[in-house]
């Protein structure tokens, strides 16, 4: 709160004004001294002393005081004024107070309506900072989800080459012997064929040596024979 300091009256008084007619005026008063006090004081060391006498004292005469003149009563309207101004100054004074006042709590008002929005953006980005963790969580569990299964599918994959490995393994081993038993049933057809051809011969012989006495029965059983071949 900003204080004011009261003025005094000489601050009022403009310069070569009441101060100076106030002076001369003393001086035409109290021509001794320039004091009223002092001046008042040899005055009273002047008059007479009070006597007591019969019951009754008997006092020096009063002294009448000096006619105002127009001096005090400019000095006197000079008072009023200087109140008046004061009376003005200080009411000023509670004007100027009260539009600070004013002023200030318009200024805190808005500080705490912008406070009251700070705080309502601090919520939101608050809630926002919370749904972004969980994110950022629910993320994190799912990179370790796919960490895992990434483990898994390259164990898989080991599995799947070994897999793949010990089945070429088979499979060149059931080459290998797929080539030995085509070599053995080639050796075993070409026996056999060796075998038919000698069976044939035997028969062919053995027909030719009963045509004599078994014409008949040896011509129906090549026929048999020869069906037979043909199929």
């Amino acid at each position: 709160m900003t204080k004011f300091s009261t003025p005094p009256v000489a601050a009022l008084i403009k310069p070569g004004g009441l101060d100076e007619r106030l002076q001369k005026q003393r001086r035409r008063r109290f021509p001794l001294n320039d004091s009223p006090r002092r001046s008042a004081r040899l005055l009273q060391k002047a008059a007479p002393e009070r006597k007591t006498t019969g019951g009754f004292v008997a006092s020096s005469p009063k002294l009448e005081p000096a006619p105002e003149d127009n001096s005090v009563q400019l000095l006197r309207d000079h008072v009023v004024e200087y109140q008046r101004l004061n009376e003005n100054l200080k009411r000023h004074c509670l004007d100027l107070e009260v539009q600070q006042l004013t002023q200030k709590q318009e200024v805190l008002h808005q500080r705490e309506t912008q406070l009251d929005e700070y705080m309502l953006v601090f919520e939101d980005m608050s809630n926002r900072r919370m749904e972004a963790d969980e994110e950022l969580r629910t993320l994190q569990n799912r990179l370790k989800d796919s960490a895992q299964m990434s483990q898994e599918a390259n164990q898989a994959k080991d599995l799947l080459a070994d897999l793949v490995t010990k089945r070429n393994e088979e499979n060149s081993d059931l080459r290998e012997r797929l080539s030995i038993t085509e070599r053995q049933l080639e050796v075993v057809s070409t026996q056999r064929a060796s075998l038919q051809r000698q069976i044939s011969d035997l028969t062919a012989c053995r027909l030719r040596e009963s045509e004599n006495s078994y014409p008949e029965i040896c011509q129906v059983y090549s026929q048999g024979l020869a069906s037979q071949s043909a199929i």
